[in-house]
């Protein structure tokens, strides 16, 4: 089997697409076509269907896209490890995670990080935590530092520290002017939650699934500045980490609501694919970051 023309097949049934397998590759899209047809025949059946631009992979193609998938993943694990091998000095540190770290924390960690590792380039990526976890499990991404959700058992998590989450309202809220509320109270009130994939929204649903409360879920957003502006606005309340609306609520624009005997903490964790367990880089910057979240935790007292 010719692995080249395998790394194109695999690249096609990915992007869904020739020309767009072509672009990743530098090939033109009749020689890609030429090297699938190849591998067809090496096979001796059809790999892909093809309609105009429309592409769909055949059973055979399903199989085959699974194990190449395999294949280069392994070959990306092969590449790591090896590399680690050499001693931390010039290198690249692909980081992905949420867009509340990426906004509240981060920036100061990754200074301290690149003072003491100046050659080492750091490539971040924000999303949420679901797309943070995914970027480590395929690869795409060295660590993700994001907020606890359930892992792969391929990958393992450092804890990081902790965050409180509050109950954010309008000023002009009924609940907010009794600043102290039971959480039952918030049964069939409007709830603004964010996106599927998102920790703080699994961790909101599983809040009201465990304490038995049923709000009237009105809205879905994957921005924070967008669910403040909404939440501001009068349109629902939301659970948010403390962290993301601290400077709202210090200058009164947003209200945060108490919790009767209630006090809400997000675990937030370094993860990394257990076959880079042993990285130097890694090692690096797991501890700079344990170092640096500790002086974060003298200015944050809602850190823990």
């Amino acid at each position: 089997m010719n692995f080249n023309q395998l790394k194109i097949f695999h690249t096609v049934a990915k992007r869904a697409s020739f020309s767009l397998a072509g672009k990743d590759l530098y090939l033109s899209q009749p020689d890609i076509s030429i090297q699938v047809r190849l591998l067809e025949d090496y096979f001796g059946v059809q790999l892909i269907e093809r309609a105009g631009r429309n592409i769909k992979l055949t059973d055979a193609g399903e199989v085959l896209f699974s194990f190449a998938k395999r294949i280069f993943e392994i070959s990306q694990e092969a590449e790591m490890v090896i590399a680690d091998y050499r001693k931390l000095g010039e290198g690249i540190l692909k980081i992905h995670t949420t867009r509340v770290l990426a906004k509240c924390y981060l920036p100061e960690i990754l200074n301290g990080f690149r003072k003491s590792h100046p050659k080492i380039k750091i490539v971040l990526k924000a999303g949420n935590s679901q797309e943070a976890v995914g970027g480590v499990l395929n690869f795409e991404s060295d660590i993700a530092i994001t907020g606890r959700i359930p892992y792969d058992k391929k990958l393992f998590a450092v804890p990081f520290f902790t965050d409180q989450v509050v109950l954010v309202s309008s000023i002009h809220n009924d609940l907010y002017k009794r600043k102290r509320i039971n959480l039952k109270a918030l049964t069939g009130k409007p709830i603004i939650i964010r996106e599927d994939g998102s920790g703080l929204r699994n961790f909101t649903l599983e809040l009201f699934k465990k304490e038995g409360v049923s709000p009237e879920f009105i809205m879905e957003l994957g921005n924070d500045d967008a669910i403040k502006k909404a939440v501001e606005h009068g349109i629902g309340l939301s659970f948010m980490t403390y962290s993301m609306v601290r400077e709202e609520a210090e200058r009164g624009i947003l209200g945060v609501i108490e919790l009767s005997n209630m006090k809400l903490i997000r675990d937030y964790d370094i993860v990394f694919h257990k076959v880079r367990k042993a990285s130097n880089l890694i090692k690096a910057f797991v501890n700079e970051a344990l170092n640096a979240v500790l002086k974060l935790k003298e200015v944050n007292p809602h850190l823990g």
